[in-house]
């Protein structure tokens, strides 16, 4: 097939299998934006979800960006709510097909929403955010941030291009707004706003065991300093953990 023109052998195959979902594995990340938006206007009809790869190296020290893991674990999501959703059409690249995920009872990609008039608890909530990948901060400048003042609470949603600042009153939510998240200002109000998970690996006391189980299984009792599995024991979430994704889990799912 010609460079460019998969677009078009892609949309042939959709009008021919039309109960039955597509993936389509692109060279990388560029060609899968490119047949995203060419499908777009090919097929308007049909529902195009794109799975990324990661944006760094295998064991590397750092982890995936926030807004990567957003992307992957709310298309997840959407692929393991069986019979409750429309045919898809699954775009993803070479890397992204080849690396390992939790299996689907194990994804942690659930979206939680908040809307004006709402009842909420800060503490839980912050609790919920932090167990999905979110870190606490004085001041939001970055997605997957959050920041509690009284009665204020400021979140980047790891997907979202600006920061919410959610009023409460108690534990009504009298107020979101988008804000600004260099000038602080408020751009404008919102009714809902959505919370993708920011992490892939949920910091449970069960995963918990399980990766100081293995690690101890692999490289003997820990008898040293080790910041990695000193965070991991106290459930703090640690840059690059995303690596060590086997120990975590009884077995993954490509």
């Amino acid at each position: 097939v010609p460079s460019g023109s998969e677009c078009f052998l892609v949309a042939e195959v959709i009008k021919e299998i039309p109960d039955k979902d597509l993936f389509f594995i692109s060279r990388d990340e560029m060609r899968m934006a490119a047949m995203s938006d060419a499908l777009s206007l090919i097929a308007p009809g049909e529902k195009i979800l794109q799975f990324p790869a990661w944006d760094c190296l295998p064991y590397d020290r750092v982890s995936p960006k926030r807004q990567v893991v957003a992307r992957r674990m709310k298309t997840l999501s959407l692929l393991v709510v069986a019979g409750q959703r429309s045919r898809v059409v699954l775009l993803s690249t070479c890397n992204a097909s080849l690396q390992r995920i939790p299996s689907g009872v194990n994804v942690p990609g659930e979206q939680c929403s908040a809307s004006k008039g709402d009842t909420i608890n800060i503490t839980e909530f912050a609790t919920y955010l932090s167990t999905k990948g979110y870190s606490r901060s004085g001041q939001v400048m970055e997605p997957g941030e959050f920041a509690v003042r009284g009665n204020i609470m400021d979140v980047f949603p790891a997907d979202g291009k600006n920061p919410v600042r959610m009023d409460l009153l108690g534990d009504l939510i009298e107020v979101i707004k988008e804000f600004d998240p260099v000038s602080q200002r408020s751009t404008k109000a919102l009714e809902t706003v959505h919370f993708a998970s920011a992490s892939e690996l949920l910091l449970d006391p069960m995963r918990i065991s399980r990766f100081r189980e293995n690690y101890r299984r692999l490289f003997g009792p820990v008898t040293t300093h080790d910041p990695l599995y000193e965070a991991v024991s106290e459930g703090r979430q640690f840059d690059g953990m995303e690596h060590w994704l086997p120990l975590f889990y009884d077995s993954l799912s490509s």
